[in-house]
């Protein structure tokens, strides 16, 4: 999971975009991914515009994001962006439960797995 606190606007989506490239980086393992969004602020239509090109970016790299907790304001602004109702590279859900147990159903099915970093604590690297 990673979260970012404050404002997503024309000045911090490339320092967001370089954590979170880094973040993943040290996992590259990582299929999926839980951004949680409800220390987001603001958005402004550059950073919407980037984070949009971000999510299609790591979608094609096989990652699969989830997002939780945005603002009402927030995600309308990422909708605008995108030019629909939800941008297609990711699951938009209104919890960080809820975002966990769509990654877990989609990483695992119907079947458990007793090492799932969604179910027990992994150290980092």
């Amino acid at each position: 999971a990673v979260r970012f606190d404050g404002p997503l606007n024309f000045a911090t989506i490339r320092y967001f975009e370089e954590q979170l490239t880094a973040c993943l980086a040290r996992r590259p393992e990582a299929r999926h991914l839980l951004l949680a969004g409800h220390t987001i602020e603001r958005l402004d239509t550059e950073a919407a515009e980037e984070l949009v090109k971000l999510l299609a970016r790591l979608c094609g790299e096989g990652v699969r994001v989830a997002v939780s907790g945005l603002r009402d304001d927030v995600l309308d602004m990422l909708r605008r962006s995108a030019g629909s109702k939800d941008p297609a590279h990711a699951q938009f859900c209104p919890t960080q439960a809820r975002a966990l147990e769509v990654i877990y159903a989609e990483a695992h099915g119907e079947g458990p797995t007793e090492r799932c970093p969604l179910r027990v604590v992994v150290p980092a690297p």
